[in-house]
């Protein structure tokens, strides 16, 4: 039997154990609370998910500085706020194991590159949102882009398949993680400043061209680095409907956002290859006031 370790119990770490156990796979949640491991074996391990229909599980749960030798894979489905020293720990402990990310930035490629061994990447285009302590929904539209030679990255993308999503692979994870990237500094923030789902945006014709003006930018900085961007998944996200991203579900829940890791990372690479990105250096200055203002009141 494979032993998965997914780090993260938010809502997406609950989807990814889903996923997992359609093909049956037991996977072990690592939080990185202690209530919210409390909380799941309080109600003996089962965890839901509901889109289209409601996905019922079982799954084991611990604290992150449990985390042993003896796993196949292990899934980041944690913030990218600390992301870096989280793999940098796990992977001392497990460096023969499959790392999967499914982060939105850029800033995860980096990790990836510098890792040795067995790695995966999981492009996930929809909008997931935790309900409770075990329990998750997402809004029954999405799709997914894969990367990774592993068998168990085709085990995890065909469970999310069973769960609804549409599920591609990619043969380039510089290719996918610079669409994943550019498609959510695109939407995220424009959705988090105005509190409005993602299907609204196409509706507001001024924040519609406000993505718009964000993803020039981003293909401005993504031609320095020779990537081409494709902009058809920035409107398949666009079309979700329901789609609530996680950057607005922060603002709502008025905790800190992962805008440094998004447009942030943007922002730096533009000023190292000398590109003018107003528009991104905006809409980020306007989630950290957010942010600020949270932190005052």
């Amino acid at each position: 039997m494979v032993r998965a370790a997914i780090i993260g119990c938010g809502a997406a770490g609950l989807v990814l154990a889903s996923a997992l156990a359609v093909r049956g796979f037991v996977a072990t949640l690592f939080c990185l609370r202690d209530e919210d491991v409390v909380s799941i074996m309080r109600n003996d391990g089962v965890i839901r998910v509901y889109g289209p229909g409601e996905s019922s599980v079982k799954v084991s749960a611990a604290h992150v500085s449990f985390l042993r030798r003896g796993y196949d894979v292990v899934i980041y489905a944690t913030r990218l706020n600390s992301l870096r020293e989280l793999v940098d720990a796990v992977y001392k402990k497990l460096p023969n194991s499959i790392h999967v990310f499914i982060q939105p930035s850029i800033d995860v490629l980096d990790i990836i590159n510098q890792l040795n061994g067995g790695r995966g990447f999981i492009a996930l285009y929809t909008c997931i949102r935790r309900m409770g302590r075990g329990t998750a929904e997402w809004p029954g539209e999405g799709f997914v882009e894969a990367w990774g030679s592993s068998e168990l990255v085709d085990y995890l993308a065909e469970g999310l398949r069973a769960l609804g999503l549409n599920v591609s692979r990619q043969d380039s994870v510089e290719q996918l993680a610079w669409d994943y990237w550019a498609t959510n500094l695109s939407s995220q923030p424009v959705a988090a400043i105005l509190g409005v789902p993602l299907s609204r945006i196409k509706r507001i014709s001024y924040a519609r061209s406000l993505v718009e003006q964000l993803w020039k930018e981003a293909e401005l900085v993504a031609k320095e680095y020779g990537i081409k961007l494709r902009e058809e998944l920035l409107e398949k996200l666009l079309s979700i409907r329901g789609c609530v991203p996680r950057m607005l579900q922060d603002v709502e829940q008025r905790t800190v956002t992962e805008i440094d890791y998004i447009n942030g990372a943007l922002l730096r690479r533009a000023l190292g290859k000398g590109v003018y990105v107003p528009y991104n250096d905006s809409v980020y200055l306007l989630v950290k006031a957010l942010e600020e203002e949270m932190r005052s009141s």
